[in-house]
This record gives structure tokens, C-alpha cells and sequence, in this order.
């Protein structure tokens, strides 16, 4: 089975800021941007196994409440900043029409690992649900 690069995803990486954001000190918590940016996915995949309504839940000061695993890996305030400057396409490849073009570098890389993992055999079966949503998305498609 074909396994993705783990440094694909983080090359794609644009951590567009301002010049103060930028200026991180040397021997900071902040300092390492590489090893905080692969913290950041696996602090995202966890936090998909426990959800919280509140995204600052996970740093709570009440210990039943706190993840360890999360709070101790990253602070809160590093993981917004990420999370808000995170970038995987520019604005000048801003495609019209196309709702998903801020994450269109992430989607190629996972259909081409998808496709090089696919084991085409004959003892395969592909099932179809539908999940009910009541929302609004203007990117959402309806059966006629």
C-alpha cells in the first residue's frame, strides 16, 4: 500500500503574515514552525476522536476537562495562530467559481495517494449513504 509523504502536505505550507507576525524570537516556544506545523495535523486528527464545542476546551484549567496530549504539545494561543495564517494556495491562484480552490493542493495530493493505494480487485464493494444536513452550503449538491 502506497504511503503519503509526509513532507508533501508541508510543503505546501504558506504562512502568509505580517512582518511583526513573522518576527519570531530565537529560543521562543515558537521558534521550531516546522515541528509546530506537523503538531498542528496531529493535534487536528486528534481532536476529530474527542470533540469539544469550544475549541479552548482542550486547554481547560480543570483537569477533567483538559486533553494532556493536546494542551502539553502546543499552547492554545500558538494553535490559533496557526490555525488562522495557514495557507495551502495564494490569492493570486484564486480560481472563479470554483469554492474549493483554497484547498485544491491538499485535494490533488490525496486523490494521487488515493489513486496510487487503490487495489482494483475483484472482491470490492463500494457502498452509498446519504448524510442528512439541514444547513446552507452554496457548494452542497442536490439529486433531482
Amino acid at each position: 500500500m502506497s504511503k503519503l509523504n509526509e513532507h508533501t502536505i508541508a510543503d505546501l505550507l504558506d504562512f502568509e503574515m505580517d512582518e511583526d507576525e513573522m518576527s519570531i524570537p530565537s529560543g521562543s516556544e515558537f521558534s521550531d514552525q516546522e515541528e509546530d506545523e506537523e503538531n498542528f495535523f496531529r493535534l487536528n486528527i486528534a481532536m476529530t476522536y474527542l470533540r469539544y464545542p469550544q475549541l479552548r476546551m482542550y486547554w481547560s484549567s480543570v483537569e477533567g476537562i483538559k486533553i494532556p496530549f493536546i494542551a502539553d504539545n502546543m499552547t492554545n494561543n500558538r494553535f490559533e495562530e496557526i490555525k488562522r495564517n495557514l495557507h495551502f494556495a495564494s490569492d493570486e491562484e484564486r480560481i472563479k467559481g470554483d469554492g474549493y480552490w483554497r484547498v485544491h493542493p491538499v485535494l490533488d495530493i490525496l486523490h494521487q495517494t488515493f489513486h496510487e493505494a487503490n487495489d482494483n480487485s475483484e472482491h470490492q464493494a463500494i457502498d452509498e449513504m446519504m448524510i442528512p444536513f439541514k444547513g446552507r452550503n452554496s457548494l452542497k449538491q442536490s439529486q433531482k
